[in-house]
């Protein structure tokens, strides 16, 4: 049996490998996130970025509202593609990865981190955890820049929206 050097990809060299280091061979991955999920994320990602270059000026301001009414959609179909689309893409997958996360975290502080599938389940719920706090934090930045653009509540009220939306 002869031994790979460490140059070769996806090799091993005994006491050399580590949970991050390993690869796994060509052909044995499987898709996990499918393509207007991935889309989804590339255009809230650019709907983001053009709405916060374009937040100071006034001049294009109907740009920056454009980008939110963006997000705005982009999130509303996320959440019917997570109820109704392909149960790899479901929201629900999304909750189960995140059940138990409280007793999985004092295991993984006790000691449990030194083991691959610690750092893979880890990997799991932090993307979970990611998705929800992105659904859950872009609805209130969309509607407080609806209702600020619409002075909803005038005043005072208008400058406490025009705070949060900042």
């Amino acid at each position: 049996m002869t031994s790979a050097s460490p140059s070769t990809p996806g090799a091993f060299v005994a006491g050399t490998a580590t949970p991050f280091a390993q690869e796994r061979p060509a052909g044995l991955g499987r898709r996990v996130t499918d393509a207007p999920t991935r889309a989804f994320h590339a255009l809230l990602a650019l709907a983001f970025l053009g709405g916060w270059i374009t937040g100071d000026s006034e001049s294009w301001r109907a740009l920056h509202a454009s980008f939110g009414y963006v997000m705005g959609g982009l999130v509303a179909w996320r959440v019917v593609y997570g109820l109704a689309g392909p149960r790899h893409a479901r929201l629900g997958a999304t909750w189960r990865r995140l059940a138990g996360s409280g007793s999985w975290l004092v295991g993984f502080v006790g000691g449990g981190w030194r083991t691959a599938s610690a750092w893979s389940s880890a990997r799991h719920r932090a993307t979970a955890l990611s998705t929800l706090l992105i659904l859950a934090i872009v609805l209130p930045l969309a509607l407080s820049g609806y209702a600020t653009q619409n002075e909803w509540l005038g005043g005072a009220g208008g400058d406490l929206l025009e705070g949060l939306h900042e």
